[in-house]
C-alpha cells in the first residue's frame, strides 16, 4: 500500500521535501509495524522521549524507511529462539 503511494508520488511530480515531525511519522507507521510482527511472541513498544523531532524529508519515503527497518529487525530476531522478544 505505501509502496504504491511512493511510486505514484515519484511518477507525478517527484518527491517534495517537507519539514516533518519524526514522532508523528512513527505514530502513523506504528499500526503497520504491528501487523508485520510475526507470531504472538513479538511485541512493539514505541517510546520517543523528545516532544518533537523535526526533520526535512519526503513523508511517504520516511514512512517506508521506518517500515523497512522494523521488518528487518523482525526478520533478524525471528531466527532467535526466545519466548518473548522486544523490538524497540
Amino acid at each position: 500500500m505505501i509502496t504504491k503511494r511512493v511510486r505514484r508520488i515519484v511518477q507525478k511530480s517527484g518527491p517534495a521535501l517537507l519539514p516533518l515531525n519524526l514522532k508523528e511519522v512513527v505514530a502513523e507507521v506504528s499500526p503497520f509495524v504491528r501487523l508485520q510482527a510475526p507470531g504472538a511472541n513479538k511485541h512493539l513498544i514505541v517510546e520517543i522521549d523528545e516532544p518533537s523531532l523535526p526533520i526535512v524529508a519526503v513523508r511517504i519515503l520516511r514512512q517506508q524507511i521506518s517500515l523497512d527497518l522494523t521488518k528487518n529487525a523482525f526478520e533478524a530476531t525471528s531466527k532467535q529462539q526466545t519466548e518473548n522478544q522486544l523490538v524497540s
